[in-house]
């Protein structure tokens, strides 16, 4: 009686002993992630992963750059990368891959994975170098940048690279302003695009160069070709850096968000004007002329500005003196060589006291003469267009007013 207890209690621990070990081996099964092979269709060398391995190279491991075919065991997706520590180029699966040399990480070679995850969201930059081809210094931007002022590479970008973004606006100033120009694609050469080589202080990731103020473009070209500067104010001066350095430069206008603008053909808003309504494919055709604009006033017109014209077709260096009521300008003094030209603008209605001096002899340069012969004086006011006009001999030279039709 005693034997048979004994023999059901040696079963009981036998099936118990069972138990345990099919436990046990289930529980080892599903504890497995994901199997690695060094041969593709799942042959050669393998070894079960259970959880992330940031280095393929560890001796229980040792499969770095060698892994060729994966199954995936008990996991949604596994993340392949191409260097240690989860970083370099990654690729994810979530089913069995026979042989990953058809996969650009598999090419690379594999050394780390991560079970149960997707690879990292790529973030969208522009890369700008350098030097030309993406050559030399560079700096990566990641979002829209206001201004590169305090990076080295503000003053010189000859290429630019796109990792990631459909389009790219890059400025010339600061807080997009300036000239613009957008980018569909990497640029090798920078030299060869509208923007050139200039200085890049301001970037949009995937924008445009609208502006929502008034502005217009100059071009050096006819017909809207060549070189071109986006102009967000009134320039007094455009031989500026902020003007886009085109004094005497400009051959045509695209104008945007205003009715008008006044064109000068000298500085600080004086000499020849004309009035722009419309694009100007040509300013040959204006009374401002091609290649001699120098300054611009945005949504302004030239209707209430008279010229005073002043020539010298005299044997003498000519020096033209007046006051005028004008705050701005309350006294001027320009030297004329022989055969000179100047012309300046005046509202309608400024009074102005002109002298003419004489220097003698006749030199290139007025700068030398200390002493100068008042010959006559002229008071007028600004009602039509003034051409004051020295001539003479250096024996008798005479003075002459005329006045001409407006232009």
């Amino acid at each position: 009686m005693r034997g048979s207890k004994l023999f059901k209690v040696k079963i009981i621990v036998a099936y118990i002993f069972v138990i345990l070990v099919l436990f046990s081996v289930v529980s080892y099964t599903s504890a497995v992630k994901v199997i690695i092979y060094d041969k593709a269709n799942f042959q050669g060398t393998k070894v079960k992963l259970f959880s992330n391995s940031s280095d393929l190279r560890v001796p229980t491991i040792a499969m770095n750059d060698k892994v060729l075919s994966l199954k995936i065991k008990n996991a949604s997706s596994v993340a392949l990368f191409e260097n240690i520590n989860y970083k370099g180029k990654c690729q994810s699966f979530t089913e069995n891959i026979s042989d990953l040399r058809i996969h650009q990480v598999g090419i690379l070679g594999i050394s780390s994975i991560k079970i149960n995850a997707d690879c990292p969201e790529k973030k969208a930059a522009v890369i700008l170098y350098e030097k030309k081809n993406y050559r030399g210094e560079s700096k990566k931007i990641t979002s829209n940048t206001t201004m590169l002022a305090y990076t080295p590479l503000h003053q010189e970008v000859s290429s630019i690279k796109l990792d990631g973004v459909s389009s790219v606006a890059v400025f010339s100033g600061a807080s997009y302003h300036g000239n613009c120009e957008v980018f569909t694609s990497s640029q090798p050469n920078l030299s060869k695009t509208s923007i050139g080589d200039n200085e890049i202080e301001s970037v949009k990731l995937n924008g445009n160069c609208r502006f929502s103020g008034p502005y217009m473009f100059l071009f050096e070209h006819n017909n809207y070709n060549g070189r071109r500067f986006r102009l967000i104010n009134s320039a007094s001066d455009l031989s500026s850096d902020y003007a886009g350095n085109l004094n005497n430069k400009v051959s045509s206008i695209k104008m945007f968000n205003m009715s008008s603008a006044a064109l000068y053909g000298d500085r600080d808003m004086n000499g020849k004007c004309h009035t722009m309504k419309n694009n100007i494919p040509q300013m040959a055709s204006t009374v401002v002329g091609n290649d001699a604009l120098s300054s611009i006033r945005f949504n302004a017109e030239c209707k209430e500005e008279r010229f005073l014209k002043v020539r010298n077709n005299s044997a003498a260096v000519v020096k033209f003196s007046w006051l005028t009521d004008d705050p701005l300008h309350p006294q001027e003094s320009v030297k004329l060589a022989v055969g000179r030209e100047k012309i300046f603008n005046y509202k309608t209605g400024r009074k102005l006291n002109i002298i003419v001096y004489f220097g003698y002899p006749a030199l290139d340069t007025a700068s030398n003469f200390v002493d100068w012969d008042e010959k006559c004086s002229y008071r007028i006011k600004l009602d039509d267009n003034y051409f004051i006009f020295a001539k003479g001999t250096l024996i008798k030279p005479s003075c002459e007013k005329v006045i001409i039709p407006s232009i």
